[in-house]
């Protein structure tokens, strides 16, 4: 229902907003707006973006850094740090500062199929400009609860996971009684 662009506007709208609100969407009625008017699979964008939020604030938690001092797996940088006193809470930060940045880095690459990494100066690195024509791309397109593809691609994440982190972590905090 929420991909059905043939579906009335007014209903549709409505139910974008009953949707966003029950999600915890900060501004429930401008997302709706935003993919009524302007065509933006919102929903699928703002769904994505919440998932990596998650993702990213599991990080925030000194449990997680803990967790990971405890697993035998565990580098043995983690160990150092524990040793020279650094508190989880510091190692929680930085490790979700880290997070933040890599999915905001990949964000950008999934924007962005045509951007190809090359140093001349590095044999090992990515394939020279010349085969830019010669690769493939991708794209991530919003499909419906059945795995139908709408047609509709959700692109510029990176624009809602760059920016001030207050920001990107305010809009995806569920917005409970609002």
């Amino acid at each position: 229902m929420t991909g059905d662009t043939d579906q009335d506007p007014e209903k549709r709208r409505a139910h974008l907003i009953r949707v966003f609100t029950a999600l915890g969407a900060a501004d429930p009625a401008g997302w709706a707006d935003s993919e009524m008017d302007e065509d933006i699979a919102q929903l699928a964008r703002f769904l994505l973006l919440r998932g990596v939020r998650q993702a990213v604030v599991r990080w925030e938690q000194p449990s997680a850094v803990e967790q990971l001092l405890a697993d035998p797996q565990s580098p043995d940088a983690l160990a150092q740090f524990e040793a020279a006193g650094i508190e989880p809470r510091t190692l929680a930060l930085f490790a979700s500062r880290v997070a933040h940045a890599t999915a905001f880095d990949l964000a950008y690459r999934l924007a962005d199929s045509n951007f190809v990494d090359h140093d001349p100066e590095d044999p090992d690195g990515y394939p020279p400009m010349e085969l830019r024509d010669e690769l493939p791309g991708w794209c991530l397109v919003e499909s419906t609860p059945t795995g139908e593809h709408t047609g509709r691609h959700v692109d510029s994440l990176h624009e809602d996971i760059g920016g001030h982190w207050e920001d990107f972590t305010a809009e995806f905090e569920p917005q409970r009684g609002v």
